[in-house]
């Protein structure tokens, strides 16, 4: 005989247990193995790294009645699939059994998951067999049991009448109070989902940028909300932001009256000096500085070859000591919003430096905003996004406040990079709550 008849097909635990399974017509798990080879019904072929090995066609003659025994033991404890399995129901039909408490987990285990990561894991239900016999023992469930196993694939769960009125999943529970909310409030309630494990978690937050509501107030709601304090307590809904979300708050505080303006400049060169300055109202549009600056410097011609602007054009120009005062006028106490915040600073400061001028409050990082940073995050993206507004100040600032109101739209989107499906829900009427009841 050659040694090709006689190699052994081996396999591990799992691969062993599926062989037991399609011969015994029942679920059977690794820890099922485990207790066959404890009760000496079934022997380890051998071992590789510390993990037993079985030979699979071995198997075949085990002792049936030892495997029924075991399989039989009151103290088994099976995961979801499997119970389900052994009691010949599908899915559903387990699921609606533990939301009514007909049975209960007994206890959990942790199982590893490979596909997501070497470190992934999450926690399972498991189900003690001695319960699942006692269930399906008691006479008034006995037309159930039967509807459900008789049951179309598709079709309604016989015992989902159990349940009464089912508890909601937690996805369910942060939609209905997301709009729950955002009706009592009157503003957006916004709501990302991060995949992961055991589900991942919800962030969950609101439009506070009308200062009608606060962000105390907000977090309190969703703390205290009765579909959602339990997950909130639990951690798997958080009363937090996503970053796309914080831009769109900000971005709509800021075209509010009075909040903010939108700055940009011109230069001599990359490191260089102001040609021109352009400052518009963030809320309106309206033009509240325009003009060219005499910059003490050659225009380079790089710089000249993007805005087209030259040193004949520039002869005649105000000084920077000339246009300061009413640069300041303009920004007022608002906020400035440029679309790149710190190029624009620092040629300010740059300039007003070497003339020996004193910015004030213009000065302060704090006072600035960058609009390409909420851009980017807005759109999801890791890099750089041109503005394409022309390359002088008065056309570039119009495109960045293009950009800010385009911020301040809500969505419905998914960021596939960092894997967050974004859900707006937005205040309804009386009319459109009845005809559109929450999901």
């Amino acid at each position: 005989m050659s040694e090709a008849t006689t190699q052994k097909t081996r396999g591990g635990p799992a691969k062993a247990a599926r062989r037991l399974a399609e011969r015994t017509g029942r679920p059977v798990t690794p820890d099922d193995v485990q207790a066959l080879v404890e009760a000496g019904a079934l022997a380890v072929d051998s071992t590789w790294r510390g993990y037993d090995l079985f030979d699979l066609d071995a198997l075949d003659d085990v002792d049936a009645d030892q495997v029924a025994a075991v399989l039989a033991s009151p103290d088994r404890l099976l995961n979801r699939e499997q119970a389900a399995a052994h009691l010949r129901v599908r899915a559903v039909d387990f699921k609606h059994l533990v939301t009514a408490g007909v049975i209960t987990a007994d206890s959990t285990a942790t199982v590893a998951l490979p596909h997501l990561s070497s470190r992934a894991a999450t926690e399972v239900d498991l189900f003690r067999l001695a319960q699942l016999e006692e269930v399906t023992a008691r006479a008034e469930l006995a037309e159930l049991w039967e509807a459900a196993r008789a049951a179309a694939p598709r079709s309604p769960s016989p015992f989902r009448r159990l349940a009464g009125v089912r508890k909601p999943s937690r996805a369910d529970a942060v939609r209905q109070a997301a709009q729950e909310l955002a009706d009592l409030w009157s503003v957006e309630v916004w709501t990302a989902r991060e995949p992961g494990i055991s589900g991942g978690r919800w962030l969950i937050t609101a439009d506070t940028s009308a200062d009608t509501l606060t962000e105390a107030e907000a977090r309190e709601g969703f703390a205290q909300h009765r579909l959602l304090a339990e997950h909130v307590a639990a951690g798997s809904v958080v009363a937090q932001r996503a970053t796309e979300m914080s831009v769109v708050v900000a971005s709509r505080r800021y075209m509010r009256p009075g909040q903010a303006v939108i700055l940009d400049t011109e230069t001599t060169g990359l490191d260089g000096y102001l040609v021109e300055v352009a400052v518009i109202d963030a809320a309106t549009g309206e033009t509240l500085l325009d003009t060219l600056v005499q910059p003490g410097a050659e225009v380079e011609d790089g710089a000249r070859e993007v805005h087209g602007i030259t040193d004949a054009d520039l002869a005649d120009a105000p000084t920077f000591a000339e246009v300061l005062p009413d640069l300041a006028a303009a920004v007022g106490d608002r906020v400035v919003l440029a679309y790149n915040a710190d190029f624009d600073r620092t040629v300010l400061r740059r300039h007003a430096k070497r003339d020996g001028l004193r910015l004030g409050e213009l000065a302060r990082a704090e006072r600035w905003d960058c609009l390409m940073e909420w851009y980017t995050d807005w759109l999801g993206e890791d890099r750089w996004v041109p503005l394409g507004g022309g390359h002088r100040a008065l056309g570039d600032c119009r495109a960045a406040r293009k950009i800010l109101q385009k911020m301040t739209s809500q969505y419905d989107w998914i960021n596939p990079d960092d894997r967050l499906w974004f859900r707006t829900y937005r205040p309804r009427t009386l009319a459109d709550a009845v005809e559109e009841p929450t999901p």
